[in-house]
Parts: C-alpha cells; sequence; structure tokens
C-alpha cells in the first residue's frame, strides 16, 4: 500500500497479535541516514531477489537437484511447492 505521500506501508500480521501492524519501508542511506524506499527501487529489489530464485532453480536442474519451497503461501514460484506434512510424510511411508 501507498499512502497519500507515495510512502510504501507494510502491513505485517502475527499469529500472537489481535490487530496488523502497519509500518513504512524504510532504508538505509549511504550516510547512514534512513529514508523512504521508493516504489521503483521495492520493484527493482524484488526483480533481484527473484531473478537468483530463478538461477537457483536452474542450477539445481543442471546438477540434478530439486529444491522444494515449503513456506505456506509466499510469492516464491521458482521451486516446486510441497506442504510440510507431504514432505515429511514422504519419509514416514518409506519406513
Amino acid at each position: 500500500m501507498v499512502d497519500t505521500d507515495n510512502t510504501i506501508i507494510r502491513t505485517e500480521s502475527h499469529f500472537y497479535a489481535d490487530e496488523n501492524k502497519k509500518h513504512p519501508l524504510l532504508k538505509q542511506e549511504a550516510d547512514g541516514t534512513t529514508g523512504k524506499i521508493r516504489l521503483h527501487e521495492l520493484f527493482h529489489s524484488l526483480v533481484k531477489v527473484h531473478t537468483g530464485y530463478d538461477e537457483t532453480s536452474r542450477y539445481a536442474k543442471h546438477i540434478h537437484k530439486k529444491v522444494i519451497n515449503l513456506t505456506e503461501g509466499g510469492y516464491v514460484d521458482a521451486f516446486d511447492r510441497m506442504s510440510l506434512g507431504d514432505f515429511f510424510g514422504q519419509f514416514s511411508q518409506k519406513n
């Protein structure tokens, strides 16, 4: 979400809290001060992170390994997704 001052607001929810917390996304400037993250900077960071996930996935395939995303929800789509229950169920079925 972006407020009327173009500040990116992040909403965090926690299982132990009844309400969501909202706070601005901030960055540390080169001079040590704190400043707002601009929208294009956020998108650029997300592109870099997800490009890294894609590169990791390609490398895993190249070396005949598999990366499995066990995270519930989330935005990473570079890896096959599996629930924790299914993941650990594979091992209990073999015994």
